[in-house]
């Protein structure tokens, strides 16, 4: 069956490796085969790629480690597929075998060994039109530390490049003699031994020939590549390899010619005498084709002396050459029926060593099989026992019942009465039983929902420590309860047994009069002890119903007090009235109007003392009371230090209420608007950064992504520490995740309607959706205005020209400073990926991005979490971070009236001190009042763990 395989060995390029296999089916198609196995030797990676770099794999996690072995496990898959498929398509039956090993050729030596191999197609790379030899290193290394039995082709560009011939269990083998003839007896003595020594290796003579002009040639065909070494100084045996083409074409044969020395001067040939030497049948190679040999070995005479041509004759000289010529002959008859016999001894030595592998691994499987049956023999010899004692009983039983036969005849109409009353209970008994298990299983899975719901309350531990407490013993008391429910179960199923045998052993106790007193009164007692188990049962399930319902209630108890100690942790945040609205603004006067855009107008008053930012959502983009609460409730939970934050909302009019930041947005620092100072590189660094910061959070909200949607300068705002805050964020762009699909795509379709085109996402115009991907392209385009300082139409191709020009240096915005080189030409690459027209070649935030653009701004702040530029060491704090009175690292910082941020305890001093006026600008302040800012305290704590 191993014969019709043929192995191919293919790597992981199939486009390289397919005329490989091309070449095996087309090999396997002509000599007869049935199935091509494709092996595959597949080598784990050493280095591990990781976020834009590759990583030793000894270095990586066991975790991340597994999972990328099973992600190139499922690669290799996918390549023996694909070959399968070709197999499949070019018709003929195909499988596939792989093995994990660092070396490829140590790894097909392996598998020829494992599976047996017989026929072994392989590449190398050393092909020419006239080199036939193989120049490889994994091919040589196959050829010289194969199994011998494996016959190996090696194919390049589609051609046969060399074969090593497998060494068979039988095989033809060739001889060449080369003894030089003579007439004296003492060349008749060594020719004798030399045909002694012939039998040292297994031969099959074919042919043998005398020829004329002094020498003799013998011709000896071959069936397979065995070797034999010369015999001894006159004679020399050898197999040369023979290569044997199917379907047409013919064998090669080899002759080697025998010569006679110079001292017999033969000038003729007669050929009219022949001496029939032998009769040999070929020994036929396992695996190889049936060869055709002739059946006798003739010599024609042609020994002429000199003698015979002057007419002198030595009839006595001729007869003693004769009398040698047929004992050479008879010697060289059982030198070859000793070869024959010693092919034969080799072949079975073989076949009982590969006979003997076989027993061994049989014997070990049977020797576990044997284990396996021995533990499975002592499990039955138990429930044996178990069986002869309950047969003993019920043996002993019957006897009772034989001996009141006789007595019990009279009774057989009331025994049968009482028989069918007791069926009627046991039906009852039985569906009661399965009302029981339904009602069970409905409280398995009630159960397992409120362990679940504990199992989710565990995270308030540090919270809820007496909470914990008592949760633990409702664990604990719960573990009781289902010992006690698995020892009702074991009960519930004996007497399920024990019912399910007496309602067999029903028929068999009718016919034997078997309705005895005595049984009837056990069957009812059993009854009776089923109804109180059952009774027992409802007891329990009732105790733990009430015990799911206070662990539901102390889980629900758990849940509301985290979310009362989660909201006392958020912001303060506030609902407002409309006519606390309409004061601040003054009835909305437009000139407090700081902002206008696609969703509201933005005004700019003081609520409740505090200077604040009211947009008030136009009157088209109104909703329901309910819509905008939800949408309120959403935006409140997203707080981020780059983000503005939400103080409160006005139902009544539908207007969001923001913290104040007086530097206005990018886009007029960007234009120095106003003749505000431009901003330095640096600070457009941080600020690119924060960005980024922002859109990765917004990006990886769960169960929601918030969408933006329209980034642009204008949308980005500056605080009084120029510290970039994101706004007009998630407006109705809350897209949900596809939690059962590992390939999220998030889209959200809109309209062009005041829309920025230039920043707006180029595949929108065809598909009319957003996605996660057009922040990103918005994100390249305000990344290159902050390198340039110019307008966004355009931009990209500028850029482009530039880098391809090296004139990067004269786009750069001068107003910015000195711009690194390397680091300019850095984030310009980057923001020109950023801003591909496809959205598949935009670069991820996360993955791509941030670990860029993070270190820059470590290298200029000196801290991950820093947000501006400090010229300090990296274990100093920034200057934001110090509060502008004590020049101490805050740890409450609250914003002022004059939009400064101070320490609350200092700030307070200053006030208890009678002073009324900011002590940075040194103006009157309008009001007192302090305002916590929880971005810059969560920036301070997340510094202070890090130093």
């Amino acid at each position: 069956m191993e014969d019709n395989i043929v192995h191919v060995a293919l790597g992981k390029n199939v486009k390289e490796y397919k005329p490989i296999l091309a070449w095996a089916v087309w090999a396997l198609k002509n000599s007869g085969g049935k199935t091509i196995c494709v092996i595959h030797v597949h080598q784990p990676a050493k280095m591990i790629p990781m976020m834009g770099a590759k990583f030793p794999a000894s270095s990586m996690k066991e975790r991340e480690l597994r999972a990328y072995r099973e992600l190139e496990r499922q690669n290799m898959q996918k390549i023996l597929d694909e070959y399968l498929l070709i197999c499949r398509q070019m018709g003929v039956q195909a499988e596939s075998r792989h093995i994990e090993m660092e070396s490829i050729e140590e790894g097909i030596v392996e598998l020829v060994c494992q599976l047996g191999i017989r026929k072994l197609v392989m590449g190398t790379a050393a092909y020419s039109k006239r080199t036939m030899d193989i120049k490889s290193k994994k091919a040589k290394y196959v050829r010289l530390q194969a199994s011998k039995s494996c016959r190996i082709q090696f194919i390049c560009k589609g051609r046969l490049v060399h074969t090593r011939e497998g060494i068979l269990d039988g095989a033809d083998v060739e001889v060449r003699p080369n003894q030089n003839c003579k007439t004296e007896p003492s060349n008749y003595e060594r020719s004798q031994s030399a045909g002694q020594n012939i039998g040292a290796a297994p031969t099959s003579l074919a042919q043998v020939s005398f020829c004329s002009e002094r020498n003799a040639s013998i011709d000896y065909s071959v069936g397979s590549g065995t070797d034999i070494s010369s015999l001894d100084g006159t004679e020399e045996f050898s197999t040369p390899r023979s290569r044997s083409v199917t379907e047409g074409s013919s064998d090669e044969w080899f002759e080697f010619s025998r010569r006679y020395p110079p001292s017999l001067d033969y000038s003729k040939c007669s050929s009219s005498r022949s001496v029939d030497i032998a009769r040999i049948s070929p020994v036929r190679s396992e695996g190889s084709e049936s060869s055709t040999f002739p059946q006798s070995v003739e010599i024609p005479y042609c020994l002429s002396p000199p003698s015979l041509l002057d007419g002198s004759v030595d009839e006595t000289l001729y007869a003693q050459l004769e009398k040698a010529m047929a004992e050479a002959e008879h010697a060289r008859r059982g030198a070859f029926q000793e070869a024959e016999r010693r092919a034969k001894v080799e072949k079975n030595a073989i076949e009982a060593k590969r006979r003997a592998q076989v027993l061994e691994s049989l014997c070990a499987e049977e020797s576990k099989q044997r284990t396996e049956i021995e533990e499975a023999l002592a499990k039955e010899k138990e429930e044996h026992e178990k069986v002869k004692i309950q047969l003993n009983k019920v043996m002993e039983n019957l006897r009772v019942a034989l001996d009141k036969k006789s007595s019990l005849e009279s009774q057989i109409a009331e025994s049968d009465e009482m028989v069918e009353e007791l069926e009627l209970s046991i039906a009852s008994v039985v569906q009661l039983l399965q009302t029981c298990k339904k009602e069970r299983d409905e409280f398995l899975v009630e159960r397992d929902n409120a362990i679940e719901a504990k199992r989710r309350a565990q995270v308030l531990e540090s919270l809820c420590a007496e909470e914990s407490k008592q949760r633990k013993e409702i664990e604990e008391a719960l573990a009781k309860e289902k010992e006690e429910h698995e020892k009702v179960k074991i009960q519930l199923n004996k007497v399920t047994e024990d019912l399910q045998v007496a309602l067999d052993k029903k028929s068999f106790l009718e016919s034997q009069i078997a309705g005895s007193d005595e049984m009837v009164e056990g069957l009812e007692l059993s009854i009776a002890s089923v109804v109180e188990l059952l009774h027992t049962c409802e007891k329990e399930r009732d105790e733990f119903l009430v015990e799911r319902d206070n662990a539901i209630k102390e889980a629900e108890e758990l849940r509301r007090k985290k979310v009362e100690s989660s909201s006392t942790r958020m912001p303060q945040f506030s609902k407002f009235s409309y006519l606390e609205i309409d004061k601040a603004t003054q009835n909305f006067d437009p000139f407090l109007k700081i902002g206008e855009g696609r969703h509201g107008n933005t005004y700019k008053g003081i609520l409740r003392e505090i200077q604040v930012a009211i947009k008030v959502l136009h009157q088209r983009n109104l909703q329901d009371p309910s819509g905008f609460q939800s949408e309120v409730d959403t935006l409140n939970k997203l707080r981020h230090p780059n983000l503005v934050t939400l103080i409160g909302y006005c139902q009544e009019v539908q207007a969001l209420i923001y913290e104040y930041l007086p530097n206005g947005s990018l886009e007029d620092r960007l234009s120095c608007k106003d003749n505000t100072p431009p901003l330095s590189w640096q600070i457009r660094i941080c600020i690119a950064t924060e960005l980024c910061s922002a859109l990765i959070f917004l990006h990886s909200c769960k169960p929601f992504s918030v969408l933006h949607g329209d980034l642009t300068p204008a949308k980005v705002l500056l605080d009084a520490n120029f510290v970039s805050k994101l706004c007009n964020f998630g407006r109705c762009r809350l897209l949900l995740h596809d939690l059962s699909s590992n390939n999220i795509t998030l889209r959200w379709k809109t309209e062009l309607k005041d829309t920025s085109f230039a920043y707006l996402d180029p595949q929108f115009h065809s598909t009319g959706e957003l996605t996660l991907e057009s922040d990103v392209y918005s994100f390249g385009i305000t990344l290159l205005q902050l390198l340039t300082g110019r307008p966004p139409w355009g931009i990209t191709n500028d850029v482009k020209h530039a880098l391809d020009a090296g004139k990067l240096e004269d786009l750069l915005d001068p107003l910015a400073g000195d711009w690194p080189f390397e680091q300019a030409k850095q984030l310009a690459h980057l923001a020109l990926s950023c801003s591909e027209m496809y959205r598949e070649n935009r670069l991820d935030l996360a993955m791509d991005v941030w670990p860029v653009l993070e270190p820059m701004r470590e290298d200029l702040c000196g801290d991950s979490s820093s947000l501006l530029l400090s010229t300090k060491e990296h274990s100093e704090p920034p200057s934001y971070f110090l509060c502008p009175i004590s020049q101490d690292v805050m740890q409450d910082p609250h914003v002022a009236a004059d939009g400064f941020t101070y320490e609350e305890k200092v700030l307070r001093e200053w006030f208890d001190g009678g002073h009324d006026t900011s002590p940075m600008t040194n103006l009157k302040l309008e009001h007192c009042n302090l305002v916590p800012n929880y971005a810059l305290r969560s920036a301070i704590q997340e510094w202070q763990q890090k130093f």
